[in-house]
């Protein structure tokens, strides 16, 4: 957000309490959001915040993967999944705090949940005996992507559409191939799959934008645009 447009919103709600239109409260709460004041670290910041999270996050899974040692493998990698879940709620909670106080932490949080839902249901799988993940890694993709939309939607979050999409695309690129047997990991196998459901999610975005967000999903502006791109 540009420090001028920053600098015009701040004179625009000046106006709007002095002609009574908002109070002194809610004044205050969009003053807070647009502080015209610049701060040059603010990139960095957000950066290290980020790098922060990450290291966080990487250390309280290994001190929690160090407390279930003991126990059996499957009821740690559940135990991973139940975190997984708690932190996606929490980043989805902060990304779409009204206030939008820590929107960059929200969506942080929210990447490494999902990475580690999708990490958790291919450990599952694998302490359970299974040896087919080459062929199964882009279901594991598909059913994380359906969580990410599902927070999506029920947040009202771009962000994690985003990467439900992308995973979805993955997922589909790569379904009909399997890994490390003449071909590449992630890989687009069949392309006229891939041709087809790419129409569909232009035909879904463009009805998207012209029902869904004029009427029960008016809280999803934006949506369509993820779809069509």
């Amino acid at each position: 957000m540009g420090t001028s447009f920053k600098g015009k919103m701040a004179q625009e709600i000046s106006d709007w309490q002095n002609t009574g239109l908002i109070n002194a409260e809610q004044a205050a709460l969009l003053h807070e959001r647009y502080d015209p004041t610049p701060f040059k670290g603010t990139l960095f910041l957000k950066w290290l915040g980020l790098f922060a999270i990450f290291m966080l996050a990487l250390s309280f899974l290994g001190f929690v993967g160090t407390i279930l040692a003991s126990f059996s493998p499957l009821f740690s990698t559940l135990c991973l999944m139940v975190v997984s879940g708690g932190v996606m709620y929490f980043g989805a909670k902060l990304a779409s705090n009204k206030e939008q106080k820590h929107p960059f932490t929200g969506q942080s949080l929210l990447t490494i949940g999902l990475v580690g839902l999708y990490s958790s249901i291919t450990a599952i799988y694998l302490v359970s005996g299974g040896d087919q993940y080459g062929q199964l890694h882009a279901v594991f993709l598909l059913i994380t992507s359906v969580a990410a939309l599902l927070t999506a939607y029920h947040f009202h979050l771009r962000w994690p559409l985003l990467i439900g999409l992308l995973m979805f695309f993955h997922g589909v690129g790569s379904f009909s191939g399997y890994w490390g047997h003449g071909s590449y990991f992630l890989y687009i196998h069949d392309e006229r799959i891939m041709a087809v459901v790419a129409l569909l999610a232009i035909g879904f975005g463009t009805w998207h934008e012209h029902h869904l967000e004029t009427g029960k999903l008016k809280h999803c502006l934006g949506f369509c645009h993820l779809y069509i791109i």
